[in-house]
């Protein structure tokens, strides 16, 4: 078995711990700062402080998928959060495998690796890990390809598939069924983000509907609630504030009422670094200009007119928090 199983993780890191929220999460979890982020970083590699080993298992022993434990004692111990959270990495660049699991060893999770698609699928059959993160490129089984299959699989819909690739940012339509997207080259507190979202997701999921409409708000919610999801409703302010406060897993945009609104908006989102690879759904209406337009195709997740919002909001949250992520009531 390729599953070497050891404890994981430092512990150490301050900018690790849940602090009070306004945004509506069990334990107030949402991403931390990236400066606190990165600062910790910088302290904690000064005093050796990282976490697991490094072997990646193209070297020899331990083998592909091997899980890499840390030499710090019980992550418990030392009041680790990620201890029981199983990350699985696919990635054909061996560079990239060892930097993505040394961040996420220092944050104490578990974690498995494959160099190619094939792999890949072959390990989340096997371990049913709580996260992926997958590479877009590779010879063999690219990563659309890998990610069509999670998702058409019922064993293994439900675990959330993080898109991490020098293409990441381009063809957002393409990857429906990602729940975030990480460009590369990276920084730790991308990774970072990333598990502190799905830290939360575990624990039920929130939608941020950015709409005006009274009877569109209701009719988008109770798709959200059926889903067992929260739905919170901000018609506008600062964009960066407000996603900051309300930390959400998907968003909606209507631009109903001020294309340029809405893709100020939009914009924005995408801009900021922690919500860059957010789900987001774009209710559009025959008054976007050609401008409005382009950006509206390049940076939505799903884009469709505001009449067909109900059954679009229902597709994109099926594949991005699949049946068994959340509880649904009655």
């Amino acid at each position: 078995d390729d599953a070497e199983q050891g404890e994981v993780g430092d512990g150490s890191d301050p900018a690790r711990a849940p602090t009070a929220s306004r945004s509506g999460h069990p334990d107030g979890a949402e991403p931390p700062a990236s400066r606190a982020a990165g600062s910790a970083t910088e302290a904690a590699l000064d005093e050796g402080e990282t976490g697991g080993q490094l072997d990646d298992g193209d070297d020899g022993a331990p083998g592909p998928g091997t899980v890499v434990g840390s030499q710090k004692g019980d992550p418990k111990e030392r009041g680790g959060g990620w201890s029981d959270f199983k990350v699985l990495v696919v990635d054909d660049e061996k560079d990239s495998r060892v930097l993505i699991r040394h961040y996420l060893e220092e944050f104490g999770c578990q974690v498995h690796t494959a160099s190619n698609g094939e792999e890949g699928l072959e390990l989340a059959r096997r371990h049913r890990p709580d996260l992926i993160t997958l590479d877009l490129i590779m010879p063999g089984l690219t990563g659309w390809e890998v990610l069509k299959r999670l998702k058409s699989d019922t064993d293994l819909r439900a675990i959330p598939v993080v898109v991490v690739s020098v293409l990441a940012n381009e063809g957002r339509g393409k990857l429906l069924g990602a729940v975030d997207l990480i460009t590369k080259p990276f920084e730790r507190e991308d990774l970072l983000r990333v598990l502190w979202r799905n830290l939360g997701r575990r624990r039920g999921g929130r939608v941020l509907l950015m709409v005006d409409d009274e009877d569109r708000v209701e009719a988008l919610a109770r798709v959200v609630r059926a889903r067992g999801l929260q739905a919170a409703v901000e018609t506008g302010g600062d964009m960066v504030q407000v996603l900051t406060q309300e930390a959400p897993d998907a968003v909606v945009i209507d631009m109903a009422h001020s294309s340029s609104q809405g893709v100020a908006s939009l914009l924005e989102l995408r801009e900021d670094r922690l919500h860059t690879g957010l789900p987001v759904l774009v209710l559009t209406h025959e008054g976007l200009n050609e401008k409005e337009e382009e950006i509206v195709r390049e940076l939505a997740t799903v884009h469709v007119p505001g009449v067909q919002g109900d059954e679009a909001l229902a597709r994109m949250l099926d594949v991005s928090f699949p049946v068994g992520l959340h509880e649904v009531d009655g």
